[in-house]
């Protein structure tokens, strides 16, 4: 396996990586890349990516950012525009003032380091239609896939008493928890999506800050690895969903007892994998 290398300088997890073979088999029957992203603050590591990629292949691939939110100062928006790279955004922000506004509230939130102890959680395998998302993929293909995954979960629960649910993803494996409480909600239930994250971000009890309550928690990908989960609430049903190749027994354990000490009775972990 080939990979191109670059760097996110102001993310929790600095170095990351593209999977060469995959851009390599579609490369010459494309004509623009996407960059899909839910904020775009300055548009560096974006660009970083762009230029490895027109440095390693000659091909003249057009190039577009489409973001909810978009916080990049009007200097890094003219190197976009003077390079023919589309911008688009539902909201502009702008992040001078984060760091005052931030410095306003007071650092007096939970912050809760859970027990690791036997969680009495099993992982239940689901191989149905598996489709790995960190490789190249047709995102019609991966939606249909996790039709197929919510339609497993679907029939291993009973649903006639639940009135709301949580839907919990692990990091970067979001969207098939997103999925899965959008079609709960079509079903009249009310549920939600969280997900573990590597931000730490600081809580504060005032009620006008977003996050009042953090906890510390292991990944269930690597057990050296610490992640985060906030303001969790009790639910009639907690469904986790991950794809980590093999569930770390302490990482469940810290989530699991987080959602726990919160109340939470009726909770259940779908491992997605290929086998």
């Amino acid at each position: 396996m080939c990979y191109l290398f670059f760097t996110e300088s102001h993310s929790h997890a600095t170095e990351q990586k593209l999977v060469k073979n995959d851009i390599d088999t579609v490369i010459n029957s494309i004509d623009r890349i996407i960059f899909a992203e839910d904020e775009v603050t300055t548009g560096n590591t974006i660009m970083k990516i762009i230029n490895i990629i027109e440095n390693t292949y000659p091909n003249k691939i057009k190039f577009s950012v489409a973001s909810l939110l978009n916080g990049m100062n009007s200097d890094s928006l003219n190197t976009y525009k003077s390079k023919g790279i589309n911008v688009h955004y539902l909201v502009k922000t702008n992040h001078s003032a984060y760091g005052e506004i931030a410095d306003s509230y007071k650092d007096d939130g939970d912050y809760i380091t859970p027990d690791i102890s036997d969680c009495g959680i099993e992982c239940n395998n689901i191989s149905t239609s598996y489709i790995n998302a960190r490789r190249l993929t047709s995102g019609n293909a991966y939606e249909d896939s996790c039709g197929k995954l919510f339609d497993c979960i679907i029939k291993d629960n009973h649903l006639d008493d639940i009135n709301n649910a949580l839907i919990v993803g692990t990091e970067e494996f979001m969207y098939p928890a997103l999925y899965t409480a959008e079609k709960l909600n079509d079903m009249g239930i009310n549920a939600v999506s969280h997900s573990t994250t590597r931000s730490p971000i600081a809580v504060s009890l005032e009620e006008q800050y977003p996050l009042h309550r953090r906890f510390e928690l292991r990944s269930l990908y690597d057990s050296d690895r610490v992640t985060f989960i906030y303001d969790l609430k009790k639910y009639d049903k907690v469904i986790i969903i991950t794809d980590s190749p093999s569930v770390s027994q302490t990482g469940l354990n810290s989530l699991v007892n987080a959602l726990k000490s919160v109340g939470n009775n009726d909770i259940k972990l779908y491992r997605w994998c290929k086998e």
